[in-house]
C-alpha cells in the first residue's frame, strides 16, 4: 500500500489513532500564519460539512475551531461577545 498524504489540521488524539491500527503517521506542528490559514481551511471545511449534514457533531466541530482561531489570535470568548454588540 502507497503513501497517503493528508495536508491538513487534525485533533491531537489522531495521530494516536493511526498508529494504533499499526500504521506510520508524520506530524508537524505549525505556528503563526500557516497555523491560521490551516484554521481557516478547516472552518471552512467544517462549515461545508455542517450545511451538506445538518449534523450536530459538525456544529460542535465547527465551535471547536473557532476556539482554535480565538485562541491563536488571543481573544477571549466574553471579550468577542461584548466586541459583536451582542
Amino acid at each position: 500500500m502507497g503513501e497517503i498524504l493528508y495536508n491538513k489540521l487534525i485533533r491531537d488524539e489522531i495521530p494516536t489513532i493511526i498508529e494504533e491500527s499499526h500504521k506510520k503517521c508524520v506530524t508537524k506542528r505549525v505556528t503563526g500564519e500557516e497555523l491560521m490559514q490551516l484554521l481557516n481551511e478547516k472552518l471552512t471545511e467544517e462549515v461545508e460539512e455542517y450545511l451538506e449534514s445538518n449534523s450536530i457533531e459538525e456544529l460542535a466541530d465547527i465551535l471547536e475551531v473557532i476556539h482554535g482561531i480565538m485562541h491563536h489570535r488571543n481573544i477571549e470568548f466574553k471579550e468577542s461577545i461584548l466586541g459583536s454588540g451582542m
